[in-house]
């Protein structure tokens, strides 16, 4: 078994649970996992060259019942504290739409809102994936990002989720901040426990192997499937130590953040359900939105 990196023992935090009408992240330097209603989730971020803060934006929320699980993650053009400001404006467009059960409309109005406050010629790929544990259905909309992996509960190898063809439309589907009236299409899959979703930015591969090519697609998904599943807590620290035995320069080279995800049938809390309409109800008075 593949030990895991000193990198990795350093940042990981004990498994949290995020509180309903919680949204966590930013673009710090991280490994985390969480147990949510319905879904485990593991995330590492880790910024270019060990800065501070890296261009990788990722955050989780929960809607006031626990049902709705969302997760985001975006890479945007540039590095460091420049992307700050940026950060701050997604966690609060995340807040505004944490009880909307479709992400593609939240999609279009993030991709709207964040023309208007990103700086010129400042841009970002991303990918919005959220969990309705009631129907058991995964919802994915992406912005020029790489399309995530998949791997069943029966066993399948790890594929690439096909988003859905209409992204070939020029019109749609673009990176963030390029067009501001950008349409978004949605896939959405069923699942059920056991099944997995691994989301990535590019700073992933764009590593290189030991032979000195581009990791890739195709380089991911076969590294994936020589890896074991029964464990998904193993796969990121493996990932994280292959490609560091491969790329002598994947710390300088660029910012890299995985979420891997796995259904499981945990339910929801009682308390959490009795809760929930009072939650709703103090998400609409907030005035920090």
């Amino acid at each position: 078994m593949t030990s895991q990196p000193d990198e990795l023992k350093a940042l990981e935090t004990t498994a949290q649970r995020p509180a309903c009408m919680e949204v966590w992240g930013g673009n710090e330097a991280t490994y985390s996992s969480f147990a949510k209603a319905g879904i485990d989730i593991w995330l590492y971020s880790r910024p270019c060259d060990n800065d501070a803060r890296g261009g990788d934006v990722y955050y989780l929320s929960s809607c006031a019942s626990g049902r709705i699980t969302r997760m985001m993650l975006a890479d945007v053009a540039g590095h460091g504290d420049g992307v700050a400001d940026l950060a701050h404006d997604l966690r609060l467009l995340m807040r505004q739409h944490i009880n909307a059960i479709n992400p593609r409309r939240l999609f279009e109005d993030v991709n709207k809102q964040f023309t208007k406050i990103s700086a010129a010629d400042r841009f970002a790929t991303s990918i919005i994936s959220s969990y309705f544990m009631t129907t058991g259905t995964l919802s994915v909309c992406s912005a020029g990002h790489p399309d995530p992996l998949i791997r069943r509960a029966d066993g399948s190898a790890w594929e690439m989720l096909e988003i859905d063809e209409d992204r070939n439309n020029m019109f749609g589907d673009v990176p963030l901040g390029l067009d501001e009236v950008s349409a978004y299409t949605q896939t959405d899959v069923r699942v059920q426990p056991g099944d997995m979703l691994f989301c990535f930015t590019d700073g992933i591969i764009e590593s290189t192997t030991a032979k000195g090519d581009m990791l890739g697609v195709e380089g991911l998904i076969a590294l994936f499937n020589h890896l074991s599943a029964d464990q998904p807590s193993t796969l990121i620290p493996a990932l994280v130590s292959h490609i560091q035995q491969s790329d002598a320069n994947f710390v300088e080279s660029d910012d890299a953040t995985m979420l891997l995800c796995r259904i499981s049938d945990r339910s929801v809390p009682f308390s959490d359900n009795l809760a929930a309409p009072l939650r709703w109800a103090k998400n609409l008075l907030r005035t920090d939105q």
